[in-house]
């Protein structure tokens, strides 16, 4: 006896219904197909080991005042693996101010962010939470030396918060509630986006002249292109603001296949213009800006050498609405794949040349 004839005639209908009902919705989520990967897991890169005379900031018990060392500045490396790679080199995705890894993995109304669509692609995929944030544990006593006397209020860092304020600075529209004409942010889904904020201990908004990059970050940068590279690095925001500071400490082909800046606030300056000769380099903006006045000198200098330098600004290849979070946007699948094709022209292509 089938298993839905064991009940009545009505409860059988709805037996079956609520059955049917189950494999639209298997079949609607699984429009796409699996995703089929070799590997799937997570690491640690960089760090240093700090001694501490305790390790609280204020008195709790002997337990937590004796002295430690503790590891920090270490960055989270999550990945996702292919079984079938087809590009050669992998890449890595560093998100932007006040955010972490979640930037990528899936859209605010529930849709596959990009480490879903570069591992469907045949990308190996990493994503980091950048140094002091999320995963990626920070120094707690610089905070701690504060509470207990032992050092300079003026020593604290400087932890940037911010939520609402986002609305305008990231371009949905020019004030909360009121969107831009067309933009492409899923603004029913606000609310969940505002979740993923978190406060940023920003050291660069103090004025460091290594354009707007953490130390920490870049070693910690460093640390994973050394045990992945070379790869293409994609900064968003300010995860694109520290790469001129991180290419200048190290511009090497060999960890640096290319460097894609989502809107990181501006491009290198153009004397760095000779250290991404052999670094194919991108700057992407969306809508409702233009470009920084500074990318077309450096993209010119770089092509004059013989590099390979491209501002994309993406309404002029008919892409339109893109904010600030265009990994986000309702169209974060085209904006990918905008990406996809210039590294298969300038720096699959390039190394093909070779």
């Amino acid at each position: 006896m089938k298993s839905a004839d064991r009940f009545s005639p009505s409860v059988r209908t709805l037996v079956l219904v609520a059955a049917a009902f189950v494999v639209t919705l298997a079949a609607a989520d699984d429009v796409k197909g699996p995703i089929v990967l070799e590997k799937f897991g997570s690491f640690f890169v960089g760090g240093k080991d700090v001694a501490v005379p305790y390790r609280s900031g204020r008195f709790i018990s002997p337990t937590y005042e004796q002295p430690d060392v503790l590891k920090v500045d270490q960055m989270y490396v999550q990945y996702m693996i292919p079984m079938q790679r087809r590009h050669r080199y992998p890449v890595v995705l560093a998100h932007g101010a006040w955010h972490t890894g979640k930037t990528w993995e899936e859209t605010p109304d529930g849709r596959e962010g990009w480490v879903n669509y570069f591992a469907r692609q045949g990308f190996s995929t990493y994503w980091v939470d950048k140094t002091w944030r999320a995963r990626s544990a920070f120094n707690a006593q610089t905070i701690n030396a504060v509470a207990r006397g032992d050092a300079d209020v003026s020593t604290l860092p400087n932890i940037y918060v911010t939520g609402r304020q986002g609305w305008a600075a990231f371009r949905f529209g020019p004030s909360f509630g009121v969107a831009n004409p067309g933009v492409q942010f899923p603004l029913e889904a606000v609310d969940e986006y505002f979740k993923q904020l978190v406060p940023d201990f920003s050291e660069w908004l103090r004025g460091s002249p290594v354009a707007q990059t953490y130390p920490a970050m870049t070693a910690a940068a460093e640390a994973l292109l050394t045990k992945i590279g070379p790869a293409v690095y994609i900064g968003h925001s300010q995860g694109g603001a520290e790469i001129p500071g991180i290419v200048r400490d190290r511009p090497d082909p060999a960890l640096f296949a290319g460097v894609i800046s989502v809107e990181g606030g501006a491009c290198p300056p153009v004397e760095d213009a000779p250290l991404y000769k052999e670094i194919p380099f991108l700057y992407v903006t969306g809508d409702f800006t233009d470009p920084p006045t500074n990318c077309a000198p450096f993209v010119d200098a770089l092509n004059g050498l013989g590099g390979r330098g491209t501002s994309l600004h993406l309404p002029d290849i008919g892409i339109k609405g893109n904010d600030h979070m265009m990994m986000l946007d309702k169209n974060n699948e085209q904006v990918a794949q905008a990406l996809i094709d210039w590294i298969v022209k300038e720096v699959e292509g390039r190394n093909a040349e070779h």
